[in-house]
């Protein structure tokens, strides 16, 4: 939805949400601030998936739940 300057093809969603945060009114994506907390939140979700859990001690998978929940979340920010 967002393709293109300031947003690069390496950017991780943690770097695109830092660039949001960081945004003034003059870019087209300032108008995703007020999707930051969900943003943020799939982003943490994602995070543990991105290694192995078995890792970092006291760390769980998401359940299947938790996923549908954040698929969920992902779908409704894309619009």
């Amino acid at each position: 939805m967002y393709p293109g300057p300031p947003f690069t093809t390496r950017d991780s969603l943690g770097d695109m949400i830092k660039k949001i945060r960081e945004s003034t009114t003059s870019l087209r994506i300032h108008v995703l601030k007020q999707e930051l907390s969900e943003l943020e939140a799939l982003n943490d979700a994602s995070l543990p998936s991105h290694h192995a859990s078995d890792d970092v001690p006291g760390m769980n998978p998401l359940s299947p739940d938790a996923v549908r929940i954040f698929a969920q979340k992902a779908l409704k920010v894309l619009g």
